[in-house]
C-alpha cells in the first residue's frame, strides 16, 4: 500500500477525515520514517514493523 507521507493515515484511508498528523509525524510510524532517514535499507523498518506487531499479537495471545 503505498501513503502519502504528508497527509494523515485516516484521512487516506478513509477518504474523507482529517483527524490526525501526517504520516510522517505520526507516533505509531515516525520511529520507521527516522530509519528510513539514516539511509538504512528500505526493507529493515518495514521487517521491524511486522515483527513489533507479530510479538504483540503472541503476547495477547499468550498472555
Amino acid at each position: 500500500m503505498d501513503l502519502d507521507p504528508e497527509k494523515s493515515v485516516a484521512r487516506q484511508l478513509d477518504k474523507g477525515k482529517d483527524d490526525g498528523p501526517p504520516l510522517k509525524d505520526d507516533p505509531t510510524y515516525c520511529k520507521y520514517f527516522t530509519m528510513l532517514k539514516m539511509n538504512l535499507p528500505m526493507m529493515l523498518p518495514f521487517t521491524l514493523y511486522i515483527l513489533m506487531h507479530f510479538a504483540e499479537y503472541l503476547h495477547f495471545i499468550f498472555g
